[in-house]
């Protein structure tokens, strides 16, 4: 089976496996599970922030990134883009097609400005829009 999107495919029983919480692909049969019982598969295993050192410093660079490449103080939406200055395809993937996320629609409806009006308009358009509608 193949996961067009993605690139991947898997044989008939890996596709229906449980599905990894991060990127909702299959995990197969090599798999880990999390402290919290989360399952995940062995590559969002591999790439995966496990230590609050880890963290602490990503963030810190996330800041950095988004003054420095994106004119703007890290407030929020942020996510989706430093996974695609950072081409982490499949966490874009995962933010996209997650539906159970909050923010899912939003970050479809501003992804859908961006294609219109360019990265700037739309910072600039939700700094000053007070309605959505």
């Amino acid at each position: 089976m193949l996961f067009q999107e993605d690139q991947v495919a898997f044989c008939e029983r890996c596709f229906h496996s449980t599905p990894c919480w991060c990127c909702h692909l299959p995990c197969g049969p090599l798999h880990r599970r999390l402290s919290d019982e989360r399952i995940v598969c062995q590559h969002c295993y591999g790439t995966a922030l496990l230590s609050p050192w880890q963290v602490g410093t990503l963030y810190e660079s996330t800041i950095r990134f988004f003054q420095k490449q994106m004119k703007m103080r890290l407030k929020k939406w942020t996510a989706y883009k430093l996974a695609e200055h950072h081409e982490l395809y499949r966490a874009m993937l995962s933010m996209r097609r997650n539906v159970a996320e909050p923010y899912h629609t939003g970050l479809h409806t501003l992804l859908a400005l961006e294609q219109k009006l360019g990265v700037q308009r739309v910072i600039q358009f939700a700094k000053t829009e007070t309605s959505w509608n």
